[in-house]
């Protein structure tokens, strides 16, 4: 019987550990970010440099903060749950990637501003060469979805058309890069 499971065979397939990228808290990354976006979004300590290979760290919110009194590390005990809860926000739509890297995954956009770009403290975290560190935001206030353009080198792109501002609505095709993502709105 499996740590998280009724050792069913059926699993996942997962990278082997010598590929896999974990920050300290046991989150994936990828190996040219500083930071670890997930740790970053919970409100979590940064990882102090570039990600670490072979496996997860941390495990069952468990993290090793480096030392404690007299040189010894000590591992602290975190509650997510209250982590969450914290920084919980109201999500009101989501993208989809139709092609690319994250081709099928989903991106849920919440009240607010949404920054979109390869940064590692982006709220949406896209690895595409063709993408700028602060690609786009898509801002929801009052019912209505706005996607802005942040300079970017390529651009960001509506339906086919460039755009520096533009109303976002249901079913609306957005391009970032080399990725089509259907924006669906909750709202």
């Amino acid at each position: 019987m499996g740590l998280f499971g009724s050792g069913n065979k059926n699993q996942t397939k997962r990278l082997p550990p010598a590929q896999a990228l974990y920050c300290p808290n046991g989150h994936p990354v990828d190996a040219s970010w500083d930071v670890c976006p997930e740790c970053m979004r919970l409100g979590l300590p940064p990882n102090g440099g570039a990600p670490t290979g072979g496996g997860m760290q941390a495990a069952g919110g468990m993290a090793n903060y480096g030392s404690a009194g007299g040189g010894q590390e000590r591992t602290q005990a975190i509650d997510i749950r209250a982590l969450e809860q914290e920084t919980r926000r109201s999500v009101v739509g989501w993208i989809v990637a139709q092609n690319g890297n994250h081709q099928g995954m989903d991106f849920r956009l919440f009240e607010g501003k949404n920054v979109i770009g390869t940064a590692a403290n982006c709220d949406i975290v896209v690895t595409d060469s063709y993408l700028s560190a602060r690609h786009c935001t898509i801002r929801y206030d009052n019912g209505n979805f706005v996607i802005i353009d942040l300079d970017s080198r390529n651009g960001t792109y509506v339906n086919q058309k460039r755009i520096s501002k533009e109303d976002l609505i249901d079913n609306d095709t957005v391009r970032l890069g080399k990725a089509d993502f259907k924006f669906k709105s909750l709202f």
